[in-house]
């Protein structure tokens, strides 16, 4: 007797559990997604109920959205990126953005959603930030939960720096097949579930998808599953301006999953239902060469294949070796897929990168590393910057210390928040960002040694409405003379002139030119009111100290103009030059802000005291 009660209590004791199991998986699953929370935070979506809800009562980010701005033309500079050169011939330009191969960088740190989630920012000043957006085409902010939308920052700060954002779409572990069913369950729910992503994109304002099934699949249901793929990238391409969809190579043709490392007849459906594709990580030369082999060595097709690189090093070398994996892939002419490039940050030796506060010693040393990285990276990467006027940028990486506002501090405690992030160089180089001060955010950039021709930006800027040049610079000697570069390229691409915007001590001091150089001098203040009229009247941002010093931050001002055949040119770089007679270890230069506008209508009353910009001798500017 005694041991059945016990049976009875077992029983009604597991039963409990059950129910107690039970009731809370079905609260969980009930609850009503809270739209209010964005309005501080962003979060992903873990259920279909969850995004199906979404499209009920849909929440917009679109007012706070960046639009994602073009760039110019993509240059490979070889080893020679650092400095401009001012020979045509030898930077290569893709001739066709098609065949190109292109780079997609997928960001996956600690599981994200850290400080980064948060609308206004946190408090972690050295958190990871990416800011080497010139040399890459796609950014996917990853996680492993199941609907992923990337944050707004990272959403701004890829849209103007030029780059398309992804989110990612992960089907894996325990709910993978109840996810998927319902997916797949009927072409109708196919289709419905295909809007419910295309809203979300809509509505959170990024750019496609990452698409990642980690697991398998009833064969029968992998013609829906393509029916699927092929509908998404279709309503996203129609949808969003510059939509993209990548599949990931996971799920095959059999409905089982079978990580690929090439393209092959297993997963070519899905390549070409889509984008692009991003590898698995564990490829060898054979699996590239048999990729070439497959899409019959058709650059346009092979432009759509990212080879996976895992940072961490999963199949291949990576960490700082990771150059040397991209070495067979752009011999296959490939393009590239880098996984985890927040290793720089996450592995940080004998640190602890991921507290909740924010040290100098971090934020130096993740500085250090990742520019390290990507410089090794850089021989083998294409360079784009911006080319639309008016430009500015202030430098800063999303992050301070401090908060500043044209040269004066307006607050006093550490932040983060990469919407705040300006428009970053076109090559990783020999500057770094400095933290103690800054002219407008959050940081700027320090030479600490003399620079020749240094490279900022490759850029597109049209030369025939002539160009209003301003920068702001600190120095810590007034005997360092700082130059602002800029290369000009004739309509013909085969002629370059450098034009240097210098101060008026360099006119006095004999300064040797050669054919195909150019001096400015900053415009007097009877000549810069008519400019600064002229760009307020437009809307433009300007300066507010004039040539005036704030803080010893100094401003100059330029007005350049071009000859009727100049006017035809382009400029294609923008770099700077840093001299000084025995430099020392104190010597140093900030660079705060820099502005590039058109010309104003009413020039009559500046240009009449220029001379002309040529490419047909050397030449020193006065102005009066």
């Amino acid at each position: 007797m005694f041991s059945f009660f016990r049976w009875i209590y077992r029983r009604l004791f597991i039963l409990i559990l059950l129910f107690v199991h039970n009731f809370f998986e079905f609260v969980n699953s009930s609850i009503s997604y809270d739209h209010s929370q964005w309005l501080h935070e962003c979060a992903p979506f873990r259920t279909n109920q969850q995004l199906l809800e979404y499209t009920v009562k849909p929440f917009s980010w679109n007012n706070l959205v960046e639009p994602l701005i073009t760039r110019c033309d993509a240059r490979q500079y070889g080893n020679q990126f650092l400095n401009i050169d001012d020979n045509a011939q030898n930077v290569s330009k893709a001739q066709n953005e098609k065949t190109r191969p292109k780079v997609l960088v997928c960001h996956d740190m600690a599981g994200n959603y850290r400080g980064d989630r948060f609308i206004h920012g946190s408090k972690k000043f050295d958190d990871y930030r990416f800011y080497h957006w010139a040399g890459i085409d796609f950014f996917n902010y990853f996680s492993h939960n199941y609907i992923t939308i990337p944050p707004l920052s990272w959403i701004n700060a890829g849209h103007r720096n030029g780059v398309p954002v992804l989110g990612t779409i992960i089907v894996e572990f325990d709910n993978a097949k109840k996810t998927l069913d319902e997916l797949l369950c009927s072409r109708q729910d196919l289709y419905r579930y295909v809007e419910a992503f295309v809203l979300v994109t809509k509505s959170f304002g990024f750019d496609g998808w990452l698409l990642n099934i980690e697991c398998g699949i009833d064969e029968e249901q992998v013609p829906k599953l393509k029916e699927f793929v092929r509908q998404m990238t279709k309503r996203i391409k129609e949808e969003i301006p510059n939509g993209t969809v990548i599949w990931y190579d996971s799920v095959i043709e059999s409905g089982s999953l079978s990580w690929q490392n090439e393209v092959n007849e297993n997963n070519i459906d899905m390549y070409h239902g889509t984008d692009g594709i991003l590898l698995n990580y564990w490829w060898r030369n054979e699996s590239l060469q048999r990729t070439v082999d497959i899409l019959k060595k058709d650059p346009e097709e092979m432009a759509k294949v990212f080879v996976g690189i895992d940072v961490f090093g999963r199949g291949q070398t990576a960490g700082f070796h990771t150059h040397e994996t991209l070495r067979p892939i752009k011999d296959h002419n490939l393009s590239i897929g880098i996984f985890a490039p927040g290793w720089t940050f996450e592995n940080m030796p004998n640190e602890h990168p991921l507290r909740d506060e924010g040290t100098d010693d971090i934020n130096r040393k993740f500085l250090e590393r990742n520019t390290r990285f990507w410089k090794l990276l850089w021989t083998y990467l294409y360079s784009r910057g911006p080319n639309v006027l008016p430009f500015y940028t202030s430098f800063c990486l999303g992050s301070g210390k401090k908060q500043y506002r044209n040269g004066l501090q307006i607050g006093n405690e550490p932040w983060f928040n990469l919407q705040e992030q300006q428009f970053q160089p076109s090559v990783p180089s020999s500057f770094e960002y400095q933290f103690e001060e800054a002219y407008h955010g959050g940081s700027c950039i320090r030479f600490s040694e003399s620079v020749n021709k240094l490279r900022l930006f490759a850029t597109d800027f049209t030369c025939k409405d002539n160009l209003i040049v301003s920068f702001v610079f600190k120095r810590s000697d007034y005997a360092i003379d700082v130059q602002l570069v800029l290369n000009v390229q004739n309509d013909k691409g085969d002629q370059n002139l450098l034009v240097y915007c210098d101060s008026d001590r360099r006119l006095e001091s004999n300064a040797i030119l050669k054919t195909g150089e150019h001096i400015v001098t900053p415009l007097r203040a009877n000549l810069l009111k008519y400019a600064c009229i002229g760009l307020s009247n437009r809307h433009e941002k300007i300066f507010p100290s004039g040539n005036r010093s704030i803080n010893g931050w100094e401003t100059r001002y330029y007005y350049l103009n071009f000859d009727e055949i100049a006017k035809h040119g382009r400029v294609t770089d923008v770099g700077i030059s840093i001299k000084k007679d025995n430099w020392t270890d104190t010597d140093s230069v900030l660079l705060g802000a820099l502005h590039i506008h058109r010309g104003i209508k009413d020039e009559e009353r500046i240009i009449t005291h220029l001379d002309s910009i040529s490419f047909s001798s050397a030449l020193k500017e006065l102005t009066m």
